[in-house]
């Protein structure tokens, strides 16, 4: 049977300087807080897909994500600190086709998404030092499905059509009013998702994207 196996690694730096300030018609009246924030991220991944048939296959794959953040808080050193956390994601799919140019699938898997790096290292409000906050985690699991049809039966015309499930841990909340973040409850998405991709000739391409979700 015809195997496929893939690996890759994916890394990132960001330098970010970050303000949060009070000001009236656009005037600078006073500093809520001010941060200087370095953050890296290093990605490793591997699949694997193996072709049964001639109309089915699976892909297996797994990606292992580690992030690495520094906040310096200018006004209030509390709130400064370094953060560091790993995850790995599972993934597996599954497609039966083609029949005409046109093949059905089913995926599910885990991924992650990283939360605001001032969240996690956060212990007391910027505006109100008294009052002593929780931090945030770095990266929030999350955990999806869908399985959907795409087909390429009119020429030049990539078309697909897929129901989809998200569930997220967490969601962090930044309030700009006080310059603080917490950590939402759980979240849910689903919905129906439709994707074309038509090329009338080699060299043009045009794409459209349309979504139905509820949370």
């Amino acid at each position: 049977m015809p195997v496929e196996t893939t690996v890759g690694i994916q890394t990132r730096y960001d330098a970010i300087n970050l303000a949060l300030t009070d000001t009236y018609q656009r005037a600078f009246l006073s500093n809520i807080r001010s941060d200087k924030v370095s953050e890296g991220s290093v990605g490793i991944n591997a699949e694997n897909t193996v072709r049964w048939s001639p109309l089915l296959r699976t892909t297996l794959g797994w990606r292992g994500d580690l992030y690495s953040a520094t906040v310096d808080s200018i006004f209030d050193t509390n709130n400064s600190g370094h953060v560091q956390a790993s995850i790995g994601s599972p993934k597996f799919s599954l497609v039966i086709g083609p029949f005409a140019k046109t093949e059905f699938f089913f995926g599910a898997g885990m991924g992650m998404h990283s939360n605001d790096a001032r969240g996690a290292t956060i212990s007391e409000s910027p505006t109100y030092p008294t009052t002593k906050l929780s931090a945030s985690p770095l990266l929030v699991r999350t955990e999806g499905v869908e399985v959907g049809v795409r087909s390429k039966a009119i020429s030049g015309l990539d078309t697909s059509v897929s129901l989809f499930l998200l569930n997220q841990a967490s969601e962090i909340v930044f309030q700009g009013d006080v310059g603080d973040t917490s950590a939402s409850r759980p979240s849910q998405r689903y919905g129906v998702e439709w994707t074309n991709k038509y090329r009338p000739n080699r060299r043009y391409r045009s794409s459209h994207v349309a979504q139905s979700r509820h949370d």
